[in-house]
């Protein structure tokens, strides 16, 4: 869903962009008395306007309540579904081990490495 929605609005800023370019006077027209309404209005009912925002974004970021976060490696960088993560399941069920994983940065002291 997310992917559908940028989408759209990356077409959408795209044909505005374009329309911007273009500087044909009906469309720059349009585009100054649209903004001329959304400014007015924003200005009659300021109130309203900042309490619809609130409640919108209220609305939206709800759902980072039921954000849970990845931290196992395989589930983040291999495809679900893949053999990779069922061998990753036979070998801890088959050798567990109570040490955790470490991941290690390494650079050289001196540049020259890529």
């Amino acid at each position: 869903e997310i992917g559908i929605i940028a989408a759209v609005s990356f077409v959408v800023a795209f044909i505005l962009a374009a329309l911007a370019a273009y500087k044909h006077e009906a469309i720059e027209r349009a585009m100054e008395k649209s903004f001329e309404a959304i400014g007015a209005m924003v200005g009659r009912k300021p109130i309203l306007v900042v309490a619809v925002t609130l409640v919108l974004g209220a609305a939206i970021s709800s759902g980072m309540a039921m954000q849970k976060a990845e931290t196992d490696a395989a589930m983040l960088w291999v495809p679900r579904g893949s053999v990779s993560l069922d061998h990753n399941k036979y070998t801890k069920d088959s050798w567990s081990s109570g040490i955790a994983p470490t991941l290690v940065a390494v650079s050289p002291k001196e540049g020259g490495a890529n």
